[in-house]
């Protein structure tokens, strides 16, 4: 056998070798594909037994496939790699924006669901509570500190929880105010699954990201003037999910004013191209005005 012939044979069976240990690398799920959510939003209600988990696209949320996979979220691949044993974060932010009764006590998201490292926040009116559990113990974050008195004003209330592992503090954002910085007696864990649920909610939901690391006040700001700062770990603009009960996807309230305006402008152009000529006998146009 030639040189060249047994070099071609080597060829071959290396990338037999690869491709084998692709297939058993990276094993198939069943969720659902990439949306682009963008301008859309998401309206839970208790009473109808609503939820919604969200995820990365092509990330099965049955516990069972994903329970020995992690994703890493530092810099995105082109498909997810998995380790037996979790990866070490720095910390997590997340950040949303949410419309509910402010009188009603609700939890707004759970991260990493099912895990005993989830993170819950909940809150009533101005007052949040970040717990490591859900019986877990509570910590109340009152984000009363104007930072940014110029942002303006909007009908979402727009949220950011950064927690910093390494220091083990946390800190909240709402608006143009935030917390002051909460030192945790107990150490915040993170698994670094990139899964968020929300359930137990009534109003509208828009806008998640999530990172796996403490982001900056700066970066905090961008997300709330533009909503739209990708998360490493999770993004509304890449991003999957699974329905339960009754929910209902549809066009943030911005978007919806944005196609009434257009329709309203466009009504009236109509009109007035009708009131200001009329077709008479033998083609001619004749102002009506």
């Amino acid at each position: 056998m030639s040189g060249k012939a047994v070099a071609v044979l080597l060829l071959a069976v290396q990338l037999s070798a690869v491709m084998a240990k692709e297939s058993t690398r990276w094993p198939p799920t069943t969720a659902s594909p990439r949306n682009n959510l963008v301008g859309k939003m998401v309206t839970l209600a208790t009473y109808g037994g609503g939820g919604v988990t969200f995820y990365p696209p092509y990330y099965s949320p049955d516990p069972t496939v994903n329970a020995s996979q992690q994703w890493p979220t530092t810099a995105w691949p082109t498909r997810p790699r998995f380790w037996t044993t979790p990866p070490s974060t720095t910390g997590v932010s997340v950040c949303l924006r949410f419309i509910k009764d402010f009188r009603q006590e609700s939890p707004i998201f759970q991260l990493d669901p099912g895990s005993y490292r989830s993170l819950f926040l909940t809150n009533r009116g101005q007052d949040y509570w970040m717990s490591q559990s859900r019986y877990g113990s509570q910590y109340l974050m009152t984000p009363n500190l104007q930072i940014w008195p110029n942002l303006y004003p909007e009908i979402w209330s727009r949220v950011c929880l950064v927690v910093d592992s390494m220091k083990n503090v946390a800190q909240l954002y709402s608006g143009s105010y935030m917390s002051a910085r909460k030192l945790i007696p107990s150490q915040i864990g993170w698994s670094g699954r990139p899964m968020i649920d929300i359930t137990e909610f009534d109003g509208q939901v828009t806008d998640i990201q999530i990172w796996d690391y403490a982001i900056s006040s700066n970066m905090v700001y961008y997300y709330m003037i533009r909503g739209t700062a990708g998360g490493n770990a999770l993004t509304w603009s890449n991003i999957g999910y699974s329905a339960r009960g009754r929910i209902l996807m549809e066009d943030s309230y911005q978007y919806m004013l944005k196609e009434e305006e257009a329709g309203q402008r466009e009504s009236r152009r109509r009109h007035k191209a009708k009131t200001m000529f009329v077709y008479v006998k033998g083609g001619r146009m004749k102002n009506q005005m």
